[in-house]
């Protein structure tokens, strides 16, 4: 039995709806928090248990009968592992065109920020947070999934490319395209060759993967961008017919999920017949040094710093962008480059949370076996149950 579960909490809807306005300052309303969905409890590889949330408790104000009750805390148990794309100019540089934003652009972005951070609030209120043990088990396993990362990123770049024909050669060559392709996307610093393991799961279970190449570093428009055009590419020498009415899936890590999260809220999402965005450790609101890793990543990679302008930028046009298909977040619970509360994303259909010492940002950036399992489980059941 595997010991690792997942717990999903539903924060919203992924489709449809209408974006409220940023207010000029950080208040978030009680009208602006999404109502949290039913705990769902995991029952080993069983059925996922449901179970509603407590009532919320009414105001009783005598002057306002027409008040709301508080809304209930949201059910969040989960965690992320760094998202990361380097902003290409220095910290005081650029956001609009090719010069530094005024001290006014920096007032108004910072109002805008706030407003953002609390309305997103309650649901990081609501991450759990590992014990010092269990923070230190995690560690010693890590060392084996770091090693592998290692291997994956120079020896497994090749098995990837391979997969990346065999995948092309199939479709190419078959009359019957009904199969369902896996779109994969590696991290910040890492390869395509990181996730040749998941791939293997994936075809093992009747998928079609394919690998995609980020650019993180050049910025997250760049990124999606270059996403397409590696998809465009692939249909037209995979020979993929009536692409808009496939329901195929994207899985990315890190900065790669956050590309996929920023992919949904293009329109070209349908156009290229991908139904669904799994997130696995994404930072779709940027991070602020906390921890020992996120200190050494952060100046690497300032776009993702939300104490930057561009930053803080780059939170605000995600908070703004709607999902055009569901968006499914997997987070690590002993993720030390980014928290739980770091990869809760307001619009996202579900969020799930690995735990287990291997629930780490190495261990659920597609080499690790057993996760690799939980990951494709979780497509095959349509983020519909905990495997």
């Amino acid at each position: 039995m595997i010991k690792s579960f997942l717990l999903l909490i539903n924060f919203g809807k992924a489709k449809g709806g209408k974006q409220p306005n940023l207010p000029a300052t950080g208040q978030a309303g009680r009208d602006s928090q999404p109502s949290p969905a039913p705990k769902q409890e995991a029952q080993g590889h069983g059925e996922a248990k449901q179970t509603a949330p407590p009532a919320p408790a009414p105001h009783h104000e005598t002057p306002r009968p027409a008040a709301q009750p508080e809304a209930p805390k949201p059910h969040l148990t989960f965690n992320h592992v760094g998202h990361a794309i380097r902003n290409v100019f220095n910290n005081n540089s650029v956001s609009y065109g090719l010069r530094n934003p005024t001290k006014e652009e920096h007032e108004r972005m910072a109002q805008y920020f706030k407003a953002v951070v609390g309305k997103v609030a309650p649901y990081k209120a609501a991450a759990p947070k590992p014990t010092t043990g269990e923070r230190f088990k995690a560690t010693i396993s890590n060392i084996k999934n770091v090693a592998t990362n290692a291997i994956d990123n120079t020896v497994g770049l090749g098995i990837a490319k391979y997969q990346n024909y065999k995948t092309k050669d199939y479709f190419r060559n078959s009359k019957d395209q009904s199969d369902k392709i896996v779109y994969l996307m590696h991290g910040v610093f890492q390869n395509q060759g990181s996730q040749w393991r998941l791939a293997k799961e994936l075809k093992k279970q009747g998928y079609r993967p394919y690998h995609l190449n980020g650019n993180h570093i050049k910025g997250r428009k760049v990124s999606v961008d270059k996403a397409y055009e590696q998809i465009e590419n692939f249909h037209k020498a995979a020979n993929i017919r009536d692409a808009k009415e496939r329901d195929d899936y994207f899985s990315g890590h890190s900065s790669g999920a956050d590309t996929g999260i920023h992919m949904a809220a293009d329109s070209r999402i349908k156009k290229y017949g991908i139904g669904s965005i799994q997130a696995r450790a994404p930072a779709p609101y940027g991070l602020k040094a906390r921890t020992i890793g996120q200190k050494i990543l952060l100046p690497m990679v300032s776009g993702d710093d939300i104490t930057t302008f561009l930053g803080q930028k780059e939170a605000v046009d995600t908070y703004k962008a709607m999902p055009n298909v569901p968006v499914y977040i997997v987070a690590g619970y002993n993720d030390g480059l980014v928290t739980p509360s770091d990869a809760v994303y307001d619009k996202a259909q579900m969020h799930y949370l690995i735990s287990g010492p291997e629930s780490t940002h190495f261990g659920t950036s597609g080499g690790n076996k057993k996760t690799n399992r939980q990951f494709v489980d979780l497509i095959k059941s349509g983020h519909n149950h905990v495997p």
